[in-house]
């Protein structure tokens, strides 16, 4: 996989999300009638995506980076927050102030493909129903032979061809099904797909083939996309900006060189210390950062900074006060520590 194209940082932002929360209650152990806490799945995440980028969102499993995708569509039901599609007002579909046609115009131009290729496929429809489907339900009045020319120039785009048009979805491999499902997220001509870890039900050899035909249609295309993924080395290759998240909340937002080659979150800097080099001489002069216990439950969160039972820059402050993303460097990457500038400097610890 080649490296991404640096994206345009003057280039008009499409997507912009605010303060976002989603929460939902969960009975106390786990019983009905002994009452209901709040799980802070998303907790005031804030970011944008311009036009024609590629912003990776990172975290362990339970972070709630795909909760927050899902949000964005309107598919988690959002308690508080806004997302602004080209500046105008909140048109979030879950949003009761939406109008109907602020939800459909919505969902036209924003599209997803699925963590689960085959899952994601109705089972009783052809391939040519299931990338079909989009077209007919946005109602662009198209003639059938219009309909039928557009998904197989589609189907071809994605390396599939004519003989596919027939077949079900359990007739092909977990590649060419979400190969589909980018056949079915494109068809509409969306402006930003939104990739809910596309790549991580996939055999490695074939994760290369995906991510590289999502870079070829994102130039062909001028897509943006919000690329979801726990495989750093992965986003490393398809992303422009990168989003880091941790119990719901944003770590660090920035350029992806910054990010990479002078990680300044503690956190940051624990996932790219667990990616491996290749060369294993590099790999055995690395300082590992390892970090102590166990990623803490979303029902009892730590008070203040939500990483700092983990973390070893830690002080007495970092328990009273939650840290708000503060811009740092010349790139303006945000980051959501009281400690950045004033803990030791760390050398990057992933190849640059």
């Amino acid at each position: 996989m080649n490296a991404t194209p640096l994206a345009n940082q003057n280039a008009a932002t499409l997507l912009s999300v605010e303060n976002l929360k989603v929460q939902f209650g969960v009975p106390r152990g786990g019983f009905p009638w002994s009452g209901k806490t709040t799980l802070r799945a998303v907790d005031g995440v804030s970011f944008d995506v311009r036009r024609g980028e590629t912003v990776g969102l990172v975290g362990e499993s339970g972070c709630g980076k795909s909760t927050l995708a899902r949000a964005i569509v309107g598919l988690a039901p959002v308690a508080s927050g806004s997302v602004r599609w080209l500046g105008d007002e909140t048109v979030l579909p879950a949003s009761t102030s939406s109008t109907t046609r602020d939800t459909s115009r919505l969902r036209r131009d924003v599209q997803m493909i699925f963590q689960d290729p085959l899952a994601s496929l109705d089972p009783r429809m052809t391939i040519e129903q299931i990338v079909a489907e989009p077209l007919l339900t946005h109602g662009q009045n198209l003639a059938r032979t219009d309909v039928q020319r557009r998904v197989l120039t589609m189907l071809e785009r994605v390396g599939l061809n004519a003989q596919h048009l027939r077949r079900y979805p359990h007739e092909f491999s977990g590649g060419q099904c979400q190969r589909v499902g980018i056949a079915r997220a494109l068809i509409g001509e969306p402006q930003l797909v939104i990739c809910d870890e596309p790549v991580s039900a996939l055999d490695v050899s074939i994760q290369a083939q995906i991510v590289n035909l999502l870079r070829d249609l994102q130039r062909e295309l001028s897509l943006s996309l919000l690329f979801v993924a726990h495989d750093l080395a992965v986003v490393k290759a398809i992303s422009h900006r990168v989003l880091v998240m941790y119990l719901g909340r944003v770590m660090e937002f920035g350029d992806k060189r910054d990010v990479y080659r002078t990680p300044r979150h503690p956190y940051t800097r624990a996932l790219l210390s667990a990616v491996p080099v290749p060369d294993p001489a590099v790999e055995r002069a690395r300082r590992h950062l390892l970090l102590r216990g166990e990623i803490a439950s979303p029902l009892n969160p730590p008070s203040g900074c939500a990483f700092r039972t983990r973390c070893p820059d830690a002080i007495d402050a970092c328990a009273t006060q939650i840290p708000q993303p503060v811009t740092h460097g010349a790139n303006a990457t945000r980051v959501a520590c009281i400690r950045v500038g004033h803990a030791p400097e760390e050398a990057p610890l992933a190849n640059s």
